[in-house]
């Protein structure tokens, strides 16, 4: 049986390849339109920039944290860092 998937690719340009965006506020506007997109049921999304270090690394962080302070009411960025790093 052939199975049909659809694929979606969003890209943010408003982080500048050498620097930080001017503001959270598009960035945030932007991750929650990813989250829109990814319903629960569908897996993962892959998430990566031009390097695949800095600006995936700051996504994935955000969006953890994000999710994190909605059920635990907490927030350890630097920890949750180090862990990536120790599995990545």
């Amino acid at each position: 049986m052939q199975q049909t998937r659809e694929i979606k690719q969003l890209l943010f340009t408003a982080w500048p390849d050498h620097g930080v965006p001017d503001h959270p506020a598009p960035f945030l506007m932007f991750l929650r339109r990813v989250k829109a997109l990814n319903p629960p049921d569908c897996g993962p999304m892959i998430v990566h920039c031009s390097a695949g270090v800095g600006r995936t690394g700051c996504f994935i962080v955000i969006d953890s944290m994000l999710e994190r302070i909605k059920y635990d009411n907490t927030i350890d960025i630097y920890g949750h860092v180090r862990k990536l790093h120790q599995y990545g």
